[in-house]
């Protein structure tokens, strides 16, 4: 298991695996450079467990950088923002820690042009040298590009929405917006996730996304109840139990404050598919059981 503050030991890691590494020439290139492999090391991290690869040395994320930047600069100009990003990427790379290359969406452009929808990233999280890309890394769907411009969901929308605010609040809601974290889905409007970009409500949600928005929780850090709410809802319709929305959040806090997030998705995967086969007739009560038996 990874340990409870994630962040704390994402940054004692990046800080590691830059140890005697020269980083440019000023403080300034070394601290911007520890701060996009903390966020890289930090997501990667997330990944891995997503994935199950717990001993992995390494793992592949999907980033957009434009996003990415500003949220590690949130008081920088967008386009400075983006130009520190791409430029301490650079410096990672050429010393080993990552690989990075622009990831093809699986749409075209109105003329047939290619279009990319981010960049994927192999992050070293042990020490060593980064290998190479696997086939894999580019036929994961990490982005439905196509349903993200349909509901404007795009970098250039939310950059130019943290433009044009002014309140302490507007300000408030664009971090939680477009905070990442990681790999991975996010709630709309409380969480868009700069990696997966899956905002929208799935009318019947599959278990990925189920385990991805369970596990997410844990890196919601502002509007934490709207997040609840909306997984609590998207468990009622994977378990076609509508009337159960409250009961669902409840069991999210238990186990968002008690660190079993990871559990209760994995126990919700099972019984999405017992569900599926029929036979379940209270699959919240059941879901709860389990979970105390786990607790016990």
């Amino acid at each position: 298991m990874l340990p409870r503050d994630r962040k704390a030991f994402a940054l004692e890691l990046a800080r590691e695996l830059l140890a005697g590494r020269h980083v440019g020439r000023t403080r300034q290139a070394r601290e911007h450079a520890e701060r996009v492999l903390h966020y890289l090391v930090y997501l990667g991290l997330q990944q891995a467990q997503r994935s199950r690869q717990r001993r992995a040395s390494e793992v592949a994320v999907h980033v957009v950088q434009s996003l990415a930047a500003v949220r590690l600069w949130p008081e920088a100009k967008p386009e400075t923002a983006r130009k520190r990003f791409g430029v301490a990427l650079r410096r990672l790379a050429s010393l080993g820690l990552v690989r990075h290359r622009g990831h093809v969406a699986d749409l075209r452009s109105s003329s047939g042009r290619i279009l990319y929808d981010g960049t994927v990233v192999r992050v070293r999280l042990r020490p060593g040298q980064v290998g190479g890309f696997l086939p894999e890394d580019f036929t994961h769907p990490w982005r439905d590009l196509a349903a993200d411009l349909a509901a404007g969901r795009t970098a250039k929308a939310l950059i130019r929405a943290r433009e044009v605010s002014h309140t302490s609040t507007e300000e408030r809601d664009f971090k939680t917006n477009t905070l990442k974290d990681l790999g991975f889905s996010s709630p709309s409007r409380v969480l868009a996730s700069v990696d997966t970009w899956e905002t929208s409500l799935p009318p019947k949600p599959s278990r990925g996304q189920m385990r991805d928005a369970i596990v997410d929780l844990e890196l919601v850090e502002e509007a934490r109840h709207l997040a609840v709410d909306r997984v609590a809802r998207m468990m009622a319709a994977a378990l076609d139990d509508a009337a159960s929305v409250r009961y669902f959040a409840g069991l999210l806090w238990r186990a968002l404050r008690s660190g079993r997030l990871y559990a209760l998705a994995q126990q919700l995967e099972r019984l999405m598919a017992e569900v599926e086969e029929g036979g379940v007739r209270k699959p919240g009560a059941l879901l709860a059981s389990r979970m105390g038996k786990l607790a016990a």
